[in-house]
């Protein structure tokens, strides 16, 4: 901050032009990493749930209203179950059915 209010900061092109400033945009330091990515799984019925995560589940992968349901009454919906399944079983989960 003592940068900003002496106007002594080292990067140049600040916000708007402004000259000297304090780092705003991935091209003030030489870009950002190039970033890869695989493709994403097939959602037959585009809801969110990839189509293996709906036959884990017992689920129809054409069918886009079960992901909504709570066939289970454990009142979380299969979507919620599937996101919730992704995330490591080290942290703990609130017991929502009260069980």
């Amino acid at each position: 901050m003592s940068e900003i209010r002496t106007g002594t900061a080292t990067y140049d092109d600040g916000y708007g032009g402004s000259g000297k400033s304090v780092i705003d945009s991935q091209k003030e330091v030489g870009g950002g990493p190039e970033l890869h990515s695989k493709p994403a799984p097939t959602n037959a019925n585009q809801i969110g749930m990839p189509d293996d995560g709906e036959k884990t589940h017992q689920l129809d992968p054409n069918i886009a209203a079960d992901d909504g349901s709570d066939t289970n009454h454990d009142s979380q919906t299969h979507l919620e179950e599937y996101l919730n399944s992704l995330v490591p079983h080290n942290y703990p989960v609130a017991d929502r059915a009260g069980q």
